[in-house]
């Protein structure tokens, strides 16, 4: 039994500081099975095998935290291989963020996309 593609799971991440954190929802997919050589040395998954609505991977086109914590979590190494294994209905996650962080990024990359706009209307 193969894994069917649009797979999806509920990663909660903690943002805002200790008096007012709040736990903010991501939806990691599973998209489709690659055999591409663009894999994470650390994992050895694909970057197109995943998606999430994290900033990370919406904005920057990385696996995100998110990402890694499914597979880790779920042995999702190698999809293929090891059917049956992605459940688990008990466990939660909870991801802590460093929101000056994560504002100094999202800034730079609100600025970057200004400047492809600005060059692109120049044009």
């Amino acid at each position: 039994m193969e894994m069917e593609p649009k797979k999806a799971w509920i990663v909660f991440s903690s943002k805002g500081n200790t008096s007012k954190s709040y736990l903010e929802p991501y939806s990691v997919t599973y998209e489709k099975e690659c055999s591409c050589e663009i894999c994470c040395n650390d994992c050895n998954v694909c970057i197109h095998k995943f998606s999430c609505t994290c900033h990370d991977y919406s904005i920057r086109f990385v696996i995100c935290k998110h990402i890694y914590f499914v597979v880790q979590h779920f042995n999702c190494h190698d999809l293929n291989k090891r059917p049956g294994s992605f459940t688990n209905s008990n466990d939660d996650l909870t991801i802590d963020i460093d929101e000056d962080i994560n504002r100094n990024e999202e800034h730079a990359a609100i600025s970057e996309l200004k400047k492809n706009v600005i060059s692109d209307l120049d044009q």
